[in-house]
């Protein structure tokens, strides 16, 4: 039997730490799970892990990513577009349902182009064990 793994993290490019610190950090309010000399790693949600490290490399095609965080309901969609709005970013696509996957999102810009999605899917419709990973905010 393999060893159970145990979280996952995906590691991503970044041309400038501090404006990706400003942005996932700042703007989005992800927590910072680690910095390192050239790294930083956000807390997503409650078992998954964001990490960026920095390089002077191209940054081949980055909008071709998608970087998608859930939330539970379409009107948190619609605020989270508000308020993005308000910060001055740009959605590239407003708040639409998207019929074929039966999810209702957005999808704006990080300052390396790659892509971001907000997205709730509709009751039913969401991942295997999905509640599992929810986070308890009442206390």
């Amino acid at each position: 039997m393999l060893p159970k793994i145990i979280y996952p993290i995906t590691f991503l490019k970044t041309k400038n730490l501090e404006e990706n610190k400003k942005f996932y950090s700042g703007l989005l309010e992800l927590e910072v799970a680690l910095e390192q000399t050239n790294c930083i790693i956000y807390n997503i949600g409650s078992n998954g892990y964001w990490g960026f490290c920095e390089t002077s490399e191209e940054i081949s095609n980055p909008e071709k990513t998608c970087l998608t965080l859930v939330v539970e309901t379409p009107d948190e969609v619609n605020l989270w577009a508000k308020y993005l709005k308000e910060k001055g970013v740009n959605l590239t696509k407003e708040p639409s349902m998207y019929e074929k996957y039966q999810i209702y999102n957005i999808f704006f810009n990080d300052p390396d182009r790659y892509t971001l999605e907000i997205q709730s899917f509709e009751a039913g419709h969401e991942p295997k064990n999905a509640n599992k990973f929810k986070i308890d905010n009442s206390s």
